[in-house]
């Protein structure tokens, strides 16, 4: 399973699921990248895009798009925010499909 964290997601989560390719958005030098112009870019790379940016689905049409996406309901964005999803994400990750849209929890 490809998997592309969003710049707003803790890049630590890329080392707690050592089970999947995980690239961060900073690892593919595309910060500050507007997200329709980011969905595009990584439509047929990857097969999940896990991020916290709750305006999302208010600011994009994600109707069809070929890769499943996370969205994480976190308080803050330090790492220990996030160890409560990382059952839940391992759990779900195997088994996102394309055009998919999952909000943890």
């Amino acid at each position: 399973m490809r998997v592309l964290l969003d710049e707003c997601v803790h890049a630590g989560l890329k080392k707690a699921l050592p089970r999947h390719k995980i690239l961060t958005v900073s690892d593919m030098g595309r910060n500050g990248i507007t997200n329709g112009r980011l969905l595009q870019l990584i439509s047929g790379q990857f097969n999940l895009f896990i991020t916290v940016d709750t305006k999302m689905p208010h600011q994009q049409n994600l109707k069809g798009l070929p890769f499943a996406i996370f969205f994480l309901a976190i308080a803050d964005n330090n790492f220990s925010s996030y160890t409560p999803l990382l059952p839940l994400l391992e759990m779900n990750i195997p088994s996102a499909l394309p055009g998919q849209i999952i909000y943890l929890p």
